[in-house]
């Protein structure tokens, strides 16, 4: 399968698309190449006089003379074929586009568009599209707005393919990526219920401890995946766990600042990297120059797991200047604020979370001995 970005170009002869119902006609299809050896070189264009587009129940007609289909470039990734190709045999015979329905947020790489996706078929010069299915999310990247080493789409997309593979629930799933010589496209499902931030925001009161042991242990789950296959997040937050519908718990997402571990579980130090209060001191400080990067991602869980039991902020930064840092850290002083702003919280629980936040890095635990801790051993 060969992946193609579709340019329709309106013809005057026709009342122009109604922009309200239909955003755009710029949709991202699947054609079979004819000429498999040549697919991903040079452009394919060719004319088809009329395109038909179903949304949800209206059928929307336009003019499209001079639809330029222009095949993506491999840029050492690879493009993995759409699995609702795959699954559906219905419609196996079909094609797979992606199109607009909103945008869901803008970003400083790009945006991030709510897609539905539809079958279409080739059918005496046109292109019918049938059977709307679910909707997608498209995560588009503009390669114009890359200012940084650390901001590389296609790095992100290189190691969120390699998760992928081990169907972890806990790890959004990337269902295709498509590149153009100024953007990339990596699809994924839709999550409608938001990420663990908003959820926690608008629950009422604190959280029961087996309520937050289960949200731990899908947490856990998807870093422990990416920590055996030598990945470091970098940016575990709670606004980066979507909370899903079905059943299987919290989902993580955005792995733009993922890097990858050598066989020693290093990572290079950069300095200050990700979301400020969730960053781990020895990356706040920019030294050693090479740390354990499961460290670092056990201290931004720590960070979590603070938030998930009194909703609120531990500190601002993991530095000596800012105060509380300096007083539940430092001092170890979490125990006491504990009980002056009326938390109960399970001698076990404490441990855990002390040794999570502890700021010397080799004594913090690994996401495994996390799990073997007697607090989340405990029965729901």
């Amino acid at each position: 399968m060969v992946l193609y970005q579709v340019n329709v170009t309106q013809s005057a002869r026709r009342e122009p698309l109604p922009s309200s119902k239909y955003p755009t006609l710029n949709v991202l299809i699947s054609l079979p190449p004819s000429n498999p050896s040549s697919a991903l070189t040079g452009n394919s264009t060719g004319s088809i006089q009329s395109v038909y587009a179903r949304q949800w129940q209206s059928i929307i007609e336009g003019s499209g003379e001079n639809i330029e289909l222009v095949p993506v470039e491999e840029r050492a990734l690879t493009l993995t074929p759409n699995p609702i190709d795959q699954a559906d045999s219905k419609f196996s015979e079909l094609h797979t586009c992606f199109v607009r329905t909103s945008t869901l947020r803008n970003s400083t790489l790009g945006a991030v568009e709510i897609c539905q996706v539809a079958k279409f078929d080739l059918e005496d010069g046109f292109i019918r599209m049938v059977q709307p299915t679910q909707l997608v999310v498209v995560k588009v990247f503009e390669f114009d707005r890359v200012t940084h080493q650390q901001e590389n789409p296609l790095h992100e997309m290189v190691i969120h393919q390699k998760l992928s593979k081990f169907n972890n629930p806990n790890i959004m799933p990337l269902l295709g990526c498509m590149v153009t010589s100024s953007k990339l496209f990596a699809v994924y499902p839709y999550f409608n219920d938001g990420d663990l931030f908003q959820n926690l925001s608008s629950s009422p009161g604190i959280l029961p401890e087996q309520n937050i042991r289960a949200l731990m242990r899908s947490m856990l789950s998807a870093l422990l995946t990416c920590h055996d296959d030598l990945v470091c997040h970098r940016d575990v937050s709670l606004e980066n766990f979507l909370v899903s519908a079905n059943g299987t718990g919290l989902v993580l997402i955005d792995f733009g600042l993922s890097v990858e571990m050598d066989a020693h579980f290093t990572i290079h130090n950069y300095g200050p990297v990700g979301k400020t209060k969730y960053m781990a001191p020895e990356l706040v400080l920019g030294r050693p120059s090479a740390v354990d990067g499961r460290k670092v991602d056990v201290w931004s869980l720590g960070i979590v797991l603070f938030m998930l039991i009194t909703k609120a902020e531990p500190f601002h930064v993991a530095l000596n200047v800012d105060a509380r840092y300096k007083t539940l850290i430092v001092k170890k002083g979490m125990r006491d604020v504990f009980t002056a702003w009326g938390y109960s919280v399970s001698p076990s629980l404490m441990n855990l979370l002390e040794s999570m936040l502890n700021p010397e890095p080799t004594l913090r635990p690994t996401v495994q001995e996390i799990l073997s801790h007697p607090w989340m051993a405990a029965e729901a």
